[in-house]
């Protein structure tokens, strides 16, 4: 049930918006299941999907669309948009000018936490890459990388593209399963298969 007094609300779904929503909370939409289902104060979030966007509680502008997407950011966070079964799953930011990923396809940015300014094209794309920036991952499984990594600024395209990435910064690969062993390197360039 939802008690609110901002406007512009819409929730469907057993406990989506369950939370007392203020009026800093306009333009909220949640539909599924525990969507948006502890937001107080975030304004112009949208959530779609079992428990999308379920532990939010001041995040804004956010825009996320399946089944668990985003739904471990809690309380700060702005701008994120997941589009994916558990898309960024886990993003936390500890501040509110953190954010601004962009995850499509699923499990894509699933254990980024505080990471800002990524894109994830793919279904599993930057999975492990836990608090990383500005990188852009494009191809099922480019960046997917191993648990616990942390790498920043890379651009991979291309399925399997840069798959091994740990903590390498600044590289580019361009290619199906290009780069797939860069782990570390810094500054580095693959183009082709």
């Amino acid at each position: 049930d939802v008690t609110t007094a901002a406007s512009d609300v819409i929730a469907i779904g057993k406990d989506a918006g369950g939370a007392v929503i203020t009026s800093a909370g306009d333009g909220t939409v949640a539909i599924g299941r525990s969507a948006l289902m502890a937001l107080t104060i975030g304004t112009n979030n949208v959530a779609v999907g079992f428990s999308a966007l379920a532990v939010c509680t001041t995040g804004n502008f956010n825009t996320v669309v399946g089944y668990e997407a985003l739904s471990q950011a809690q309380d700060e966070g702005n701008a994120n948009t997941a589009v994916g079964f558990r898309s960024l799953y886990s993003v936390n930011p500890a501040a509110a000018d953190e954010g601004f990923n962009t995850a499509v396809g699923s499990a894509s940015g699933k254990e980024l936490t505080t990471g800002e300014f990524n894109t994830y094209i793919g279904n599993d794309c930057g999975y492990y890459n836990e608090t990383g920036d500005s990188n852009v991952y494009v191809g099922h499984n480019s960046g997917v990388g191993v648990n616990n990594n942390n790498n920043s600024y890379n651009t991979a395209v291309g399925t399997n593209a840069m798959r091994g990435i740990t903590t390498g910064d600044s590289n580019v690969t361009v290619g199906a399963s290009a780069g797939v062993a860069v782990t570390d390197g810094n500054g580095k360039i693959f183009v082709g298969q």
